[in-house]
C-alpha cells in the first residue's frame, strides 16, 4: 500500500461504552481496549507503518476517574510492560511512554523504565503511549528556554517520535482532548464512530485507504 503515514496516532475512546453495551463493568472495557491496542501494533507491523502512538490516560482522566478505575488501568499497563518488553524487543519494536511518568506508582514506573531500556535499540517500529499526559503542559514545559521551534520539538515528552501524520479518534467524539497539540499541527484528522475495543487490522487498513486519498499541502497550493 502506497502513501503510508510515517506516524499514525490514536485517541482510544469508547472502552467504557463498549463494556456497558455488553453488560460488563468498565474494567472489562479497558481490558478489551488493551487487546485492541496490541492488534493495532500488529497491524502497524503488517502495513510497515514506522511509528504508531496511543493516548491511554490523560492528566484530566487522573483527576476525574475513580481510584479503582485508575488502578485498573495502572495494572493493565504494568502487565503490558512486564509481559511484552521481551517479545516486542525480539520483533524490533521500540516502546516509549510519555507524560508525567513521575506521578505514577513506583512499581509501574520501574516496569516502564525496564521496557524502555530493553527496547531502546529497536528500529523496526516505534510505539508511543501517552500516560498521565497533557498536551498543553507538554508544550509549556518544552518551550521554556527553547531557542527555536526545533529546540521545542527536542524537548517534547514524545521525542523522538516525529510529527503526527494522521490522528484518529474513535468513539464518535470530535475533539482533541489536550493530546499532542504541537505534534498534530499538520496532522490529517479522522473521527470514527467505532468504539476502541473493536479496532483491528481491517480498521487500520480502512484508515490507510482514507489517508492515501488526502492531499497534504502544508500551506502550499492545491491540485
Amino acid at each position: 500500500m502506497s502513501d503510508i503515514p510515517r506516524h499514525l496516532s490514536f485517541i482510544m475512546d469508547g472502552n467504557g461504552r463498549w463494556a456497558t453495551a455488553r453488560g460488563l463493568d468498565r474494567p472489562a472495557g479497558h481490558r478489551a481496549g488493551f487487546e485492541a491496542m496490541l492488534r493495532v501494533v500488529d497491524a502497524a507491523l503488517v502495513f510497515d507503518i514506522p511509528e504508531v502512538s496511543f493516548f491511554a490516560l490523560s492528566m484530566d482522566n487522573l483527576a476525574r476517574r475513580s481510584s479503582a478505575e485508575r488502578q485498573g488501568i495502572y495494572d493493565l499497563v504494568l502487565r503490558f510492560a512486564r509481559e511484552y518488553a521481551q517479545p516486542f524487543a525480539k520483533q524490533g519494536i521500540r516502546v516509549r511512554f510519555f507524560g508525567a511518568l513521575d506521578t505514577l506508582p513506583a512499581d509501574l514506573g520501574d516496569a516502564i523504565a525496564d521496557m524502555h531500556s530493553l527496547t531502546d535499540s529497536c528500529d523496526r517500529l516505534k510505539v508511543g503511549i501517552a500516560l498521565a499526559y497533557s498536551g498543553r503542559a507538554d508544550v509549556y514545559n518544552a518551550a521554556k528556554g527553547a531557542s527555536d521551534c526545533a529546540d521545542v520539538e527536542r524537548h517534547l515528552q514524545s521525542y523522538p517520535l516525529s510529527a503526527v501524520d494522521m490522528l484518529v479518534r474513535t468513539g464518535g467524539e470530535q475533539r482533541l482532548s489536550d493530546y499532542m497539540l504541537w505534534q498534530i499541527a499538520y496532522a490529517e484528522l479522522m473521527f470514527s464512530d467505532i468504539l476502541w475495543p473493536d479496532a483491528d487490522r481491517e480498521f487500520v487498513r480502512a484508515i490507510l485507504c482514507k489517508y492515501a486519498k488526502r492531499h497534504r499541502r502544508f500551506g502550499g497550493y492545491g491540485t
